[in-house]
């Protein structure tokens, strides 16, 4: 036998860590290999434990909400009071309770009236605790069902009526057949195409009447339009034309502005003539910039509501005035426009020809639907934008939940918008 250490019985056994694993290289080098990873703690308490340390919590929350338990917590409240008014003299000789060494030791009945005493306060306390968490999970809920009532009652008001969806299918059935006839024509007139557009526009200003439940009634007219996007010319003199032109654009440069949105008369409607011109619409110029927002400033928006916000892509496809006031003040309050333009824009609404316009939607027609390739398309701006206006403010249900579902439920009337002015821009001018 070999011989043992003269030491090993005075000192524990340390043993030697194990050699890390290697590995030899492709040149012929030799690396160790990383080391494993420490093994992983047992967790303290397994789900399994978990999981019954709350069943068992659970049912005693559960027996503590019994009338069994109320019972017995007045049982052992008057047996207490009996223990404490029998052996009054034991309880008041004994205090302080004593239990160490070298005095007297209280009598059991004392230690019986304390720790039943204790225990019925615990009884007490954990009823209470109880009643105070049933009272708070009553206050949430209550909080929670008045939150949903308030958003119930918003959705109600931002609905449309119920014979919406009949007055939509009756009305795009009408615009579509309009549009199609002119599409399918293979040698369409403009005239023919002006007309098609403006009876689509007819139809897209009924569907809002329907939605806020004013189709067939008297007091509202709602009038629509398309404006077409131009890019800023080249040309020299165009440019000049242009300046004069452009509308509450507060003597901002062209280099500022990527193109402006034209109103076209010939292609607006009111519902009171379904296929004639609107008289009453101004033909405005309005400018489109660069960069509609600027997340770097206060006031971030830098474009106008309306047609020219709905065709910038910063915020959506669409932009709405409930009111001219909100307007104005979304004006003051999140853009950085110069201060001629806001006063330009007062003017025309107070006092010019935008007087008899108490709210607007605007939303920007789909890109370009031809049989482009995707990449062209992708690229391509819009045609323009559709604007629908009434003399009353507060327009589809005074919500912009509302006008957002509006929008959405109105596309399809964009989409035949869409094709007919991209067709009538393939033969000719838009305008007249």
């Amino acid at each position: 036998m070999a011989d043992t250490p003269s030491h090993s019985s005075a000192l524990p056994a340390v043993a030697e860590p194990a050699p890390r694993p290697v590995a030899t290289t492709a040149s012929g080098g030799i690396v160790e290999a990383p080391a494993a990873p420490p093994a992983r703690r047992p967790e303290a308490t397994s789900s399994s434990e978990r999981s019954l340390r709350a069943q068992v919590l659970s049912k005693w929350n559960g027996w503590a909400s019994t009338p069994l338990y109320a019972t017995i917590q007045v049982v052992l409240a008057a047996f207490v009071g009996l223990l404490g008014s029998v052996y009054s003299s034991e309880l008041k000789t004994s205090w302080p309770l004593w239990w160490g060494t070298g005095g007297e030791m209280a009598p059991r009945v004392v230690w019986l009236f304390w720790a039943m005493l204790v225990g019925t306060g615990l009884l007490f306390w954990k009823a209470k605790w109880l009643d105070v968490r049933e009272q708070k999970a009553v206050r949430e809920l209550s909080r929670d069902l008045a939150a949903q009532q308030k958003e119930m009652a918003a959705l109600l008001t931002t609905m449309p009526p119920p014979q919406f969806l009949e007055h939509f299918k009756l009305l795009y059935e009408k615009a579509a057949q309009a549009a199609m006839l002119a599409l399918d024509d293979p040698a369409p007139k403009p005239d023919d195409l002006r007309k098609a557009i403006r009876q689509v526009l007819y139809h897209y200003a009924q569907t809002a009447e329907a939605y806020d439940g004013e189709a067939g009634r008297q007091g509202h007219t709602y009038h629509a339009n398309l404006m077409r996007f131009a890019p800023i010319p080249k040309d020299p003199q165009a440019r000049s034309d242009l300046r004069k032109r452009l509308s509450f654009n507060g003597g901002q440069d062209l280099s500022e502005l990527k193109g402006s949105l034209e109103g076209i008369r010939s292609l607006s409607i009111s519902t009171q003539q379904e296929s004639a011109a609107d008289e009453t619409l101004a033909e405005l110029w309005l400018p489109v910039p660069k960069v509609a927002r600027r997340e770097d400033l206060a006031k971030p928006w830098q474009v106008l509501p309306g047609a020219p916000r709905a065709y910038c892509p910063e915020d959506g496809y669409h932009d709405a005035c409930l009111s001219i006031e909100s307007m104005l003040q979304w004006c003051d309050d999140e853009t950085e426009l110069r201060p001629e333009a806001v006063r330009q824009l007062k003017r025309y609404f107070e006092e010019g020809e935008g007087k008899a316009i108490r709210s607007f939607v605007s939303a920007r027609l789909p890109s370009p639907l031809s049989e482009a390739s995707a990449e062209a398309q992708e690229s391509a701006p819009a045609w323009g934008v559709v604007n629908l206006h009434r003399s009353t403010q507060g327009m589809l249900k005074d919500s912009l939940e509302a006008v957002a579902m509006f929008a959405s439920v109105s596309f399809p009337f964009y989409v035949l918008l869409a094709r007919l002015a991209e067709r009538l821009d393939q033969i000719g001018s838009s305008k007249p």
